[in-house]
């Protein structure tokens, strides 16, 4: 029982969260959770009146009824297998095997494996940067990529990013749909955004075809369960619901479903209240240290959301791996850092308590001198050179990555978090980017899959199709 040993321990730590699950532990659960006595009392399955997440026609369907009203869609979706499976679902819902999409390419992980599975084409853009940081495309950059393949079924793009930061997604929206195009949001850490207008506009209310939302990140509800809002007549709602039904479990869970219905019954009553309350909290803390990345900072057309707490080494001095260890030492787990910036994140269930502690903790610590890698921005310009599902079919071979260069890769090299690759398969390993996986490596940053840049192994095309 070493994983739950483990997180029993961490759990008796009684750390201040600053990192997603957004429930932050809250008490406001219990009022729900003190009509059964114990979560086991509702891990069931489709058993009479429990109804069928894959055919909702009784209490499920009226929850994700509540859902669409709240957010004011055509139709939303409780989603047991996170953002993950409800990005696979919105790709292969509005393509077909060959078609071709323009893909962000600071998007996650998951969107590259939805590609892979439809047996997609993509075109990457590469999004603009703030001091080491993707703020994501713009508007100029998917007219052009529109114009040069107008044979383009969508465009998927991540919108606020991992730091949250958002693009002009109106432009971009009217941009796209003028050429009879798609659009499709990664909206999982902007779930929260309807709660008020200091915030900047979901993607929902901009116009976006079909939008996830991963609903643990920024709210109440429990790590896997997210959702999926249906957000125009663009789509093909039956094939939307057969690949929702592809690409989730035929036992889905009614714990997790059971938190999205409690998270989202917590929104409706207190979201707006609760939402006041943390930017009130966030502003204070903002002002005192005026370390954090803010909007003022961002270039032209680039908006920030402020419940996301940035701080870059370039504009704060601070060591931001520093930052993060320390804070743990003393009692706060942040989201995540690296070498170059840190990022707390916040939700509506913070109590005020948190944010004075955190600040106490600020002034109290000594952060080490920054001392960061530069050009950053290499990690997400590569060269694409045949697709992925071409790559990963491919005859390959194995080599020592560090002998890679110009070699095409058939797998992912992913920093985690945030969980944005670095290298897709298809793309051409470079030598700047071989340079820059092995400062990282040195500076202890976390690839997934790579602990010594010496010994690492990579599989690559072989020469004979390549």
């Amino acid at each position: 029982m070493k994983l739950f040993e483990k997180l029993v321990s961490i759990n008796n730590e009684k750390l201040v969260s600053f990192h997603v699950p957004g429930h932050k532990q809250t008490s406001l659960y219990n009022e729900y959770l003190d009509k059964v006595n114990t979560i086991l009392d509702i891990d069931t399955t489709e058993i009479p009146g429990t109804d069928d997440l894959h055919d909702p026609l009784t209490c499920i369907k009226t929850s994700q009824d509540a859902l669409s009203k709240l957010y004011k869609t055509k139709e939303s979706f409780f989603l047991t297998g996170g953002t993950t499976c409800g990005i696979y679902a919105m790709i292969m819902a509005v393509t077909s095997p060959g078609d071709t999409i323009l893909v962000a390419r600071d998007c996650h992980r998951a969107v590259y494996d939805g590609m892979f599975l439809g047996r997609l084409n993509g075109i990457y853009i590469s999004p603009d940067f703030y001091k080491g940081i993707p703020i994501g495309i713009t508007k100029e950059n998917v007219l052009k990529a529109i114009k040069e393949n107008p044979q383009a079924k969508a465009l998927v793009l991540t919108y606020p990013n991992y730091y949250g930061i958002g693009t002009d997604l109106k432009a971009i929206e009217q941009i796209v749909h003028a050429n009879n195009m798609l659009l499709l949001v990664d909206e999982a850490h902007g779930a929260h955004l309807n709660l008020s207008n200091e915030l900047m506009l979901s993607a929902v209310d901009l116009g976006a075809d079909v939008v996830v939302h991963s609903s643990h990140k920024s709210l109440p509800s429990m790590t896997q369960s997210s959702v999926l809002h249906l957000n125009s007549d663009r789509v093909n709602e039956r094939k939307l619901k057969q690949m929702l039904k592809l690409h989730q479990s035929s036992s889905p869970s009614y714990v997790l479903m059971s938190s999205l219905d409690i998270c989202y019954d917590i929104v409706a009553k207190q979201g707006e209240f609760l939402m006041k309350k943390l930017l009130g909290n966030i502003k204070k803390i903002r002002y005192k240290y005026p370390v954090f990345l803010e909007q003022v900072d961002l270039p032209d057309g680039f908006k920030l959301d402020p419940t996301k707490l940035t701080i870059t080494g370039n504009k704060s001095g601070w060591n931001p791996v520093d930052i993060e260890n320390q804070l743990r030492k003393n009692g706060i787990q942040i989201e995540f850092s690296n070498e170059n910036n840190c990022v707390f994140v916040s939700s509506i269930m913070n109590e005020t308590g948190d944010f004075e502690y955190l600040s106490k903790m600020m002034e109290m610590l000594k952060f080490k001198c920054y001392s960061g890698i530069d050009n950053m921005e290499k990690s997400f310009l590569s060269k694409n050179i045949m697709s992925l599902s071409e790559a990963y079919y491919s005859s390959k071979k194995m080599m020592k990555l560090k002998d890679a260069e110009n070699c095409i890769s058939t797998e992912y090299i992913v920093p985690y978090p945030p969980g944005i690759p670095m290298i897709i398969p298809g793309e051409l390993i470079e030598e700047d980017k071989l340079e820059l996986i092995n400062r990282m490596l040195d500076k202890n940053q976390k690839i997934v899959g790579i602990d010594n840049f010496e010994d690492a192994t990579i599989e690559v095309v072989s020469n004979e199709e390549a």
